[in-house]
């Protein structure tokens, strides 16, 4: 719907050509499956291999320094959160460790309840204001992992 009415050729009387929403709906489709095969490599994967592609698709901010945190959080993918609960980030529910569907799952969520908290500027400085992790050299840890690339 968005490309329809950015296409905008409009006759005398205020309505879309017909050739303009042909044109349109057809860059819909287009658009729509290629979200459907990016999104069909990262949920046949594994987050060891296709997780800072999966951080960008999903436009998370500072994707470095994420990806970095989901190498902490899980061993470098080894834990059992990771392996048996998909969970890339140690995100809790309550006093557990919250469980999901799929590891991508984890990003959607950290995305939508961490980083819509984030306004601009360092990021690690946010990680520590927000308290984030308990381990008060967490942000250290992580910059570590992030300069080693």
């Amino acid at each position: 719907m968005i490309l329809i009415s950015s296409c905008g050729d409009v006759d005398a009387n205020g309505s879309k050509t017909e050739a303009t929403k042909t044109e349109s709906i057809e860059s819909i489709e287009i658009k729509e499956n290629l979200v459907i095969d990016s999104l069909d490599i990262f949920l046949a994967g594994k987050p060891e291999d296709h997780l800072y592609d999966a951080l960008l698709y999903y436009d998370v901010h500072h994707p470095e320094i994420v990806y970095a945190q989901a190498l902490l959080e899980t061993g470098h993918f080894k834990s059992k959160g990771c392996r048996h609960k998909n969970n890339l980030f140690g995100i809790m529910k309550g006093k557990k460790l919250r469980t999901f569907g799929h590891w991508t799952e984890s990003i959607v969520y950290y995305k939508e309840h961490i980083q819509n908290r984030y306004k601009g500027g360092d990021y690690y400085r946010f990680l520590k204001r927000i308290g984030y992790a308990s381990d008060q050299h967490y942000t250290t840890r992580v910059k570590r992992m992030v300069n080693k690339k």
